[in-house]
């Protein structure tokens, strides 16, 4: 074999004089490549699933405040409330677009329940929200006004041709519906509820002043995450207050419902702590998560491209160790007349293979990952894609290409710069 030859062969094979370190090269750059991928395909799964899932929330704009309550609430009890001039200086501000009042009940209320051959009675308060803040409702949320069939303080009844009133629908919040399997029912020996028997509970309501009852039929139709609170339709609670609350209290809403341009708005946050309310944002929980997810997924990036950034350090003190010891074969083939750009070639050709293979890998593990993460979200009822993103492909196919491309023009400046040396 001719000396020209076994330099051509040197160079051919110049990757594979330093196995261990290229070999250490490779797998960082798989794994970084890996972590870089899978970042980028579940961030945008996490954007699309939370940005579909706070859209049909339909309570990503609104937070529900209330003042703060301390001890002279005992003395004044309507300190609480929100005056009219309050209200209209919370209209005045940018970031407010649409304010509505939470109302709660004036009248006495009572609800009885039917469990088996347990009966369990206990005074409620109930609050109604507008319907938009609660957006997809039960078909079963809806109300007709009985005529006035109730009775005075001793059961004599008042009307006796009462027409039956329609059930009165109630949602109740899901942190009580979990307080109540989870703190109260397990204590007492009580039969737990799971939402799905909700519906199947008759309870039977008594509203009440001091002068006249009325009682009514009532059905739990469904669970909220929106509002902590025990929720009838807007026009039962209307005509219940108008017609049985107490005309002493002014009736000022105790909580608002407040739409904002941007629940994160610095300029709200610096309104309320001002003013003293107290906010609780009916999608706070869903946007922290969001944020945990999006954070994770961060930090993975970053770790990737560390991982990434150190992989191509190696490669690149391997070749520059790699043209320092090929010097002699190098400087007889540009003696021979080969050019600089075909020496390039040749060399960066040694450790192609290698990355292609090592970027495949990473691109078929991040399709079958992100695929059998989809199926496993599918089967708890969440709405996952299992495709893979167009940008994380372009991402996939890129990066070996400008590690390549960049490992060939580096080389091809170096044998340039040792040929007109």
């Amino acid at each position: 074999m001719s000396i020209l030859s076994l330099s051509l062969l040197s160079l051919c094979s110049g990757w594979r004089k330093h196995p261990l370190a290229n070999l250490m090269a490779l797998i960082a750059f798989g794994l970084g490549l890996l972590l870089l991928l899978l970042s980028l395909q579940f961030a945008q799964q996490a954007t699309v699933f939370f940005a579909n899932t706070l859209s049909e929330d339909n309570t990503s704009e609104y937070l529900i405040i209330n003042k703060k309550i301390g001890i002279l609430n005992n003395l004044n009890p309507e300190a609480s409330a929100f005056k009219e001039y309050e209200v209209a200086d919370l209209k005045k501000e940018p970031f407010i677009k649409e304010i509505q009042s939470v109302k709660a009940n004036t009248f006495k209320t009572n609800a009885e329940v039917r469990i088996g051959s347990a009966v369990f009675g206990s005074e409620l308060f109930f609050e109604s929200v507008p319907d938009a803040f609660l957006g997809r409702l039960p078909s079963a949320w809806k109300w007709q006004q009985p005529q006035t069939g109730d009775y005075d303080s001793s059961g004599t009844a008042l009307q006796a041709d009462r027409q039956a009133a329609s059930t009165v629908p109630v949602l109740i919040s899901r942190d009580f519906l979990a307080m109540y399997n989870l703190g109260f029912a397990n204590t007492r020996g009580l039969p737990v509820l799971p939402e799905e028997t909700l519906g199947l509970i008759p309870l039977s309501l008594r509203i009440s002043n001091q002068d006249r009852y009325l009682d009514l039929p009532a059905r739990i139709v469904g669970v909220t995450s929106k509002i902590s609170s025990i929720l009838i339709p807007q026009e039962v609670m209307d005509w219940a207050n108008r017609d049985y609350g107490r005309k002493r209290l002014s009736g000022d809403p105790r909580r608002l419902i407040v739409k904002v341009s941007d629940p994160r708005s610095t300029e709200l946050e610096k309104f309320l702590r001002k003013k003293q309310y107290e906010v609780s944002d009916a999608s706070k929980g869903l946007r922290e998560t969001a944020y945990l997810v999006n954070t994770v997924l961060s930090v993975l990036a970053s770790i990737g491209a560390i991982m990434l950034a150190l992989a191509v350090l190696i490669f690149f003190l391997n070749l520059q160790l790699f043209v320092s010891n090929s010097r002699q074969d190098i400087d007889l083939l540009v003696l021979m007349g080969y050019r600089s750009t075909f020496l390039a070639f040749l060399s960066s050709a040694s450790a192609a293979l290698g990355i292609v293979i090592v970027s495949a890998l990473a691109l078929v593990a991040t399709i079958f990952i992100n695929h059998s993460f989809g199926e496993f979200m599918r089967s708890k009822s969440l709405d996952f894609s299992t495709g893979i993103g167009f940008n994380v492909v372009i991402v996939g196919l890129l990066g070996p290409v400008l590690l390549l491309l960049t490992q060939y023009f580096w080389l091809r400046f170096r044998f340039r710069r040792l040929s007109l040396g």
